[in-house]
């Protein structure tokens, strides 16, 4: 009797396990003509444009000649600084770098004096993009520094 018990047990056990297996989870993919009836999940490789920056000094005249000042250039999020790629003519090399306590900072100090009586033009080439990948500048941002002497300073007597 309890050898019947537990083989009809048993039994009922494997007939429960196999209907839910064919039940709730081994569900085939319907099709329509091949398609799936249900919508495939995409992920979207879309980049939201990044609005363009600001920069201090502010463009025009700046009285920096024969010296290194750095440009600050102001990003509405904190930047990749690798995907940054600074181009001026006349030629200057910069070297782009970030502070840390504000990331969408982005620092250009060039590496030679700015000489005087030369206008720069000054180009942030589109494709930098956010740290997170997220947004990407989508066009080129271009400013011009005319570059004149730093005044001499006027004491009072």
């Amino acid at each position: 009797m309890h050898k019947k018990l537990s083989l009809l047990m048993f039994a009922f056990l494997f007939f429960i396990v196999s209907m839910a297996f064919l039940f709730g989870g081994a569900k085939k993919s319907q099709t329509n003509n091949g398609l799936p009836l249900t919508p495939t999940p995409s992920i979207s490789l879309n980049v939201v444009p990044l609005a363009l920056p600001t920069i201090y000094p502010i463009a025009g005249n700046v009285q920096i000649a024969g010296t290194q000042t750095a440009i600050s250039v102001f990003f509405t999020d904190p930047m990749d600084t690798h995907s940054i790629k600074v181009q001026a003519s006349p030629t200057i090399d910069f070297k782009v770098g970030v502070l840390a306590d504000i990331p969408q900072r982005i620092i250009l100090t060039p590496q030679q004096n700015w000489q005087g009586g030369i206008t720069y033009t000054i180009k942030v080439s589109s494709g930098a993009i956010t740290l997170d990948g997220k947004k990407r500048l989508n066009q080129d941002f271009i400013f011009k520094y005319t570059v004149t002497d730093v005044p001499t300073p006027q004491f009072m007597e």
